[in-house]
């Protein structure tokens, strides 16, 4: 899924390709609750997501504190 190339993927925001392999490796309510962490760290989700653009560097955020 990283290097998909297809649809909204090639469009250059990263972000979502890393959003799509969180979401697939701990399904969509572990995600909704990590966003809630992660707002509450004080990251501004997503604008902040959209400027990092790099799927490595965000996953490593989502995945902080493993579950």
């Amino acid at each position: 899924m990283a290097d998909c190339q297809t649809g909204f993927f090639n469009s250059g925001e990263n972000d979502a390709k890393a959003y799509a392999l969180y979401i697939k490796k701990y399904g969509t309510e572990k995600y909704t609750e990590r966003i809630f962490s992660i707002i509450n760290k004080g990251y501004d989700y997503p604008r902040s997501f959209k400027d990092i653009n790099d799927i490595d560097k965000i996953l490593g955020i989502f995945e902080m504190e493993k579950y």
